[in-house]
């Protein structure tokens, strides 16, 4: 789990994308697509199924998965984030069963094959904000915090840096 705090249009993507790349390149992932989540699009309660839904696509897609906007998104899936993230698991409240790619609520319908659970399997989870750990600790918990593997943060470039992120750009 990372955090990569900056202002915006300070490179937080650019550089996430840099680093996927060099990271599928190296053979330490299988390619370097990212999946983004934008917690914005879950304000409120009614949008839980679709919050699962995506998030059980994006963690089976692997490699790298983005969390942005975690400051618009309803707070019950926050702490949803916060047990994937602390914990290594997701418990369901309901059984699900995938139905033509999609995770439908299996209700008491014997059957196979069910989710119980969602892990990360092995997914880079990445939280990407403007804010700093105070803030992420007062949305998700102060144990989210403790469970970072690394913080980095983005400042903007000067002119100098700009111009040499342009000419490595052309040089591709």
């Amino acid at each position: 789990v990372i955090l990569i705090t900056g202002s915006e249009g300070t490179g937080r993507h650019f550089t996430l994308n840099a680093v996927a790349a060099e990271m599928a390149r190296r053979g330490l992932l299988n390619s370097g697509e990212i999946a983004v989540m934008d917690l914005a699009l879950y304000a409120n309660p009614g949008a839980e199924k679709l919050f699962l839904q995506d998030l059980y696509a994006a963690l089976k897609k692997g490699g790298i998965l983005v969390l942005d906007h975690y400051e618009s998104c309803h707070p019950a899936f926050l702490q949803q984030l916060a047990e994937l993230i602390c914990t290594g698991k997701l418990n369901l409240a309901s059984r699900y069963v995938m139905q033509k790619g999609h995770l439908v609520e299996a209700g008491t319908a014997l059957t196979k094959d069910t989710v119980k659970e969602l892990t990360p399997d092995g997914c880079y989870l990445v939280l990407v904000t403007e804010g700093d750990e105070t803030d992420l600790a007062d949305a998700f918990g102060a144990a989210l915090v403790n469970a970072l593997a690394d913080r980095c943060a983005t400042e903007m470039p000067d002119s100098e840096a700009l111009l040499e992120i342009a000419q490595d750009q052309q040089a591709v």
